[in-house]
């Protein structure tokens, strides 16, 4: 079934709205031969969410609730005055989505914005929108109304960061980087709450990037060595390797980036590698066992593709699982019966011979297990000394590759979003080759 198979109808309609939906989404970005290119969409309409108003307002969420059937989305053009109704078999994926500005600022300023939705404005590549975050994330801690008398006066006063909920903390990480900016670092460092496993870990790997970036600028504004600095920017590059501003950051420490996270000129895989389908979560992976399994070669699987066909090959280093892991597999989990004949099979990479803990490893694990239940063809491979993570020269994991038939790297990235499909696909049918 093409993308333009799946639109069903698309109706517009005068908009006579006063103001936006408070559940709306911005379109950033459409990618090209994607369901939303066919239906027509354009950056700039506002997608209208209807969904559960406790769920979290993005992507992956959203199209959960459209794994099958007619969907019906709702997009409004303010410029124009429209509202169009479109009708779609499932989730019209192809869309980048992102909160209004002045909806997060809002949100900000009355200490109301999720850990997510902060880390990704004040991680913004834009100066102006990163700037304006952290000052509303100032403006949210500090202020004193009856919403929040006693946790202002108690960060005020004794440090009441230190005890505040767990949620609580990347807003004030926020706030002290606002102050840190202003040059006042006794302030920035009473309202920088402890860098935490919990803090770092607990609420994603954006979250913990956001709050070692804060760290960062409390440092600098202490006068902390350049070196103190590049190596906090680091970690927070390994938990966000995509993002901009902290590349941004690290080059102008005079430190290189973790890793290239896109392959910005196409070429073809380094490593043809033949490893042992052994998976550490049937049991620890030691030489019998190696010798038992069945091996797996990418140069046979490779050929085996089809016309128009792509594959896909995960490096996990020496993680088994991980958080951006488990949102990777659940992105594609989604996405895999659309696009089920154009993914012929995915590689899971991982050099783990052992699982050290469970309860950790076992709670990344969900969206694998939901990929596998909407039957993607995935297989686990041993990569024994991490060998072909090395020869590649990865640092951080996972590590996505699309690749086509002759092996050609599409796509080389961390994005965990439906994007890199689309490009590598777009590329595909360019005939684009190395």
């Amino acid at each position: 079934m093409g993308m333009q198979d799946r639109v069903l109808s698309s109706k517009p309609s005068p908009w006579r709205g006063w103001g936006l939906p408070a559940r709306a989404l911005e379109i950033e970005a459409i990618h090209k031969g994607s369901i939303a290119e066919a239906a027509g969409l354009k950056p700039g309409l506002i997608y209208v969410v209807k969904q559960n108003r406790k769920l979290p307002v993005d992507v992956v969420t959203l199209a959960a609730h459209f794994v099958a059937g007619t969907t019906k989305s709702i997009f409004i053009d303010p410029l124009a005055r429209t509202k169009t109704v479109v009708t779609t078999k499932g989730f019209p994926w192809g869309m980048e989505l992102k909160k209004p500005r002045h909806t997060l600022l809002a949100a900000a300023r009355l200490g109301r914005i999720t850990p997510a939705d902060l880390a990704e404005a004040v991680l913004d590549p834009s100066d102006e929108v990163s700037s304006q975050m952290l000052a509303a994330a100032h403006h949210g801690v500090m202020r004193i109304s009856p919403l929040s008398p006693f946790m202002a006066m108690a960060t005020r006063l004794f440090g009441g960061k230190k005890r505040m909920h767990i949620a609580r903390q990347p807003q004030f990480a926020a706030a002290a980087a606002a102050a840190a900016k202003r040059g006042d670092a006794k302030a920035a460092r009473h309202l920088m709450p402890p860098l935490t496993e919990a803090l770092l870990h607990q609420m994603g790997t954006t979250v913990g990037a956001l709050c070692l970036f804060c760290e960062t600028e409390v440092a600098r504004a202490e006068g902390k060595p350049s070196q103190d600095r590049a190596n906090l920017l680091r970690q927070a590059n390994l938990f966000s390797p995509s993002n901009q501003r902290i590349a941004k950051a690290l080059t102008a420490e005079g430190a290189p980036t973790v890793v290239v996270t896109e392959a910005t000129v196409v070429r073809p895989f380094a490593v043809r590698y033949n490893l042992a389908a052994a998976d550490v979560f049937d049991g620890p992976v030691d030489a019998q066992r190696l010798a038992d399994s069945r091996s797996v070669d990418l140069t046979k699987s490779l050929a085996g593709l089809g016309a128009g066909q792509l594959a896909a090959v995960v490096m996990l280093s020496s993680y088994r699982t991980n958080g951006p892991y488990a949102q990777l597999m659940l992105t594609l989990g989604h996405l895999y019966p659309v696009l089920a004949d154009r993914i012929g099979f995915v590689h899971i990479l991982s050099g783990s011979s052992a699982i050290k803990n469970v309860q950790v490893v076992t709670r990344f694990r969900s969206g694998e297990l939901y990929a596998k239940k909407r039957k993607v063809p995935l297989t686990v491979l041993f990569d024994e000394h991490e060998w072909v993570s090395d020869k590649l020269g990865l640092q951080v994991s996972p590590v996505l590759f699309l690749l086509d038939k002759e092996g050609t790297i599409l796509f080389q990235g961390c994005d965990a979003s439906d994007a890199p499909y689309w490009e590598a696909l777009g590329r595909l049918d360019a005939g684009v080759r190395a």
